[in-house]
């Protein structure tokens, strides 16, 4: 995969990347993360993925799509796959 997708955009991309991102932070019901976790668990998966799925499946509900992409920055790029 290339590391920008030469795409139209609104704007030009920046001549420099700034890794630094917004960090969004909430609570939640104990319950609702003890759910979380029972269903990751569950299905051999994380919680992180269990929370990415159910956005994805938000968002493809909000658009009325089903060909929705999620993605998240990682910080370990020398686990990136190359």
């Amino acid at each position: 995969m290339p590391e920008r997708l030469q795409l139209p955009t609104d704007r030009p991309y920046p001549l420099v990347l700034i890794s630094a991102a917004p960090v969004w932070r909430w609570d939640w019901p104990a319950e609702l993360q003890q759910r979380v976790s029972q269903m990751a668990r569950e299905h051999n998966a994380t919680s992180f993925m269990v929370v990415q799925a159910a956005l994805t499946v938000l968002l493809s509900k909000v658009s009325a799509s089903s060909d929705v992409a999620v993605a998240f920055r990682s910080l370990g790029g020398a686990t990136r796959a190359r």
